[in-house]
């Protein structure tokens, strides 16, 4: 064998590995865009609504009521302005402040002296 034959073998085993290699530099590069549009995708279409829990409104100001039908009513003190909640928040809300006024009645703080 001359030098020209080995040298065009050793292209030849080149240009085939390079060619494998062009095939998984594709493969990866797709897959990486891929991966980057569909994080960014999921990025922007998922933005958070604002809730209806725009105002937190303390007790200290508010009054807390049930009606008849197990509706939830806050009271404004000041001004008289009342909002209606679904019942199913009316019994929630019912059941923890009764839960939380069972316990210190069932286990009372002792006075320190």
């Amino acid at each position: 064998m001359d030098k020209k034959q080995v040298l065009q073998i050793i292209l030849t085993k080149l240009g085939e590995f390079f060619k494998k290699l062009g095939n998984l530099l594709i493969l990866a590069v797709a897959l990486v865009a891929g991966f980057f549009i569909g994080y960014y995708y999921w990025m922007v279409t998922n933005k958070t609504e604002k809730t209806q829990w725009d105002n937190i409104k303390p007790l200290s100001t508010t009054s807390v009521a049930i009606n008849e039908r197990n509706e939830l009513l806050v009271i404004d003190r000041k001004t008289g302005v009342y909002s209606i909640y679904q019942d199913s928040i009316g019994i929630v809300i019912f059941n923890l402040y009764a839960n939380r006024m069972y316990k210190q009645v069932a286990a009372p703080v002792a006075p320190q002296h």
